[in-house]
């Protein structure tokens, strides 16, 4: 197994709004983030067409060891047509692939440094962004004629 090493604590990455629904996704790239509570993980950078725009939006999962179904990062490579068999998989096979994105959105808070009255302060603000909270595969849609 190859995994990619980092010397960055964390890697900034936009925090977009965009209404909450379920868009069809491109994924664009799977990238390493910062540690978590238990451990490695990565975003699934999708890109999606909210209001006529294009967004890039991401999917925040834990990078396990071993690939297990019932995992975050099992269910994207399920979504995207790979099978979690026990064999080795190639993430990379999927980037470029649609697949189901469930949005919703999430409140954080920011910090920035502004100028007050003549001093530098650093102003905490609780903001709304858009993440993902689900993908799923695209089911083909099966038309049924009429005679």
């Amino acid at each position: 197994m190859q995994k990619q090493t980092s010397t960055k604590e964390s890697l900034v990455f936009e925090k977009p709004k965009i209404p909450e629904k379920m868009y069809e996704g491109t994924l664009k790239e799977i990238k390493p983030i910062s540690e978590g509570k238990y451990g490695a993980r990565v975003v699934f950078v999708y890109e999606v067409i909210a209001d006529g725009k294009e967004v890039e939006i991401g999917h925040i999962a834990y990078d396990p060891e071993n690939v297990t179904q019932g995992t975050k990062f099992g269910k994207v490579l399920i979504a995207h047509g790979l099978e979690i068999d026990g064999s080795v998989v190639e993430t990379d096979k999927i980037v470029g692939t649609k697949a189901n994105v469930w949005v919703e959105d999430y409140e954080y808070e920011s910090e920035e440094e502004r100028e007050i009255e003549g001093k530098k302060v650093i102003v905490k603000e609780k903001k709304l962004a858009s993440g993902i909270s689900k993908v799923t595969k695209i089911e083909e849609v099966k038309t049924e004629q009429v005679n």
